[in-house]
């Protein structure tokens, strides 16, 4: 069994991005299992793409609770919400894809069995050769983490530290979110029981937690859980990452634009789909990340 895995949820907004992240993960990392979960009305369209080696393909409705997926369902419908698909959420909005996805990274647990989970979403592109090192370290899984977070990141920590119970005073504001970023099977499981016990007699699951208390960053969730925590891992060790180019904030579009031929070769190269670029941008990367 391989001790490592890649792990996207996505959707057909994104299928021609993934197109691109497949393409790239057959050039620089054809031995990893890759598990991709896709929205369950897409599903079609992905059983067909063409680069499939070492890809298993799942749907949400295969990994959500029925509730939180029944209500993700009647969001795409655009048909009234009913309170009953939302137990104990106190917007009675429902679920979104993007919200989905994080429900989908935060159960990992329940349908991978590699050590490491990788979670590399569809605007993620490979540029070099696959390296387990940059997540790994003495068969420690790396919990990625830097003091380097805006004002959006740092209010949710600042949720997260709230719903810990853990004091603000003398935290730092870490930031946790990094694409790709390894995810510890082992740290998962304990993170699910804990948030267990946090369920009220109206939660259907413990993910109805992370909807009420509105936790809005689930790699924020696990990063507070393992780096403040007494039940935090002794198979995790705290590093911050090196191994991406990120084109993330609007200020990077111009760089973006214009300078292909001044990015790092690192193994992973970000660009932001909600920077919306245009498609020829975005192609130009990824011919430079196939060469």
């Amino acid at each position: 069994m391989s001790d490592i895995c890649f792990l996207t949820p996505t959707y057909r907004g994104d299928y021609k991005r993934f197109v691109k992240l497949r393409r790239t993960m057959e050039k620089w990392a054809p031995e990893i299992p890759h598990y991709a979960v896709v929205q369950t009305e897409d599903i079609a369209l992905f059983e067909n793409i063409e680069f499939q080696k070492n890809l298993k393909l799942l749907t949400t409705r295969q990994i959500l609770p029925q509730h939180i997926e029944r209500a993700r369902q009647w969001r795409v419908r655009g048909k009234p919400l009913r309170q009953k698909y939302l137990h104990a959420h106190p917007t009675r909005k429902s679920t979104t894809g993007w919200r989905c996805q994080q429900f989908v990274k935060l159960l990992a647990h329940e349908f991978v069995q590699e050590k490491i989970i990788v979670c590399i979403d569809s605007d993620v592109l490979l540029t070099d050769r696959f390296d387990i090192k940059d997540f790994r370290t003495d068969e420690r899984t790396h919990l990625f983490s830097c003091i380097d977070a805006d004002a959006e990141m740092a209010s949710w920590l600042i949720d997260t530290l709230n719903y810990f119970g853990l004091q603000l005073q003398g935290k730092p504001i870490s930031r946790y979110i990094y694409a790709p970023l390894p995810l510890d099977r082992d740290a998962l499981t304990s993170l699910a029981r804990h948030m267990q016990r946090g369920r009220k007699l109206t939660d259907k699951h413990w993910l109805d937690v992370v909807i009420r208390r509105k936790l809005k960053s689930e790699y924020t969730v696990y990063g507070v859980f393992l780096d403040h925590l007494k039940c935090s891992h002794s198979s995790t060790l705290k590093i911050e990452p090196s191994c991406t180019t990120n084109i993330w904030w609007h200020s990077d579009i111009e760089f973006a634009e214009t300078s292909i031929a001044g990015l790092a070769r690192r193994r992973y190269l970000l660009i932001q789909s909600n920077l919306d670029l245009p498609e020829s941008v975005i192609e130009a990367h990824f011919e430079w990340a196939m060469n």
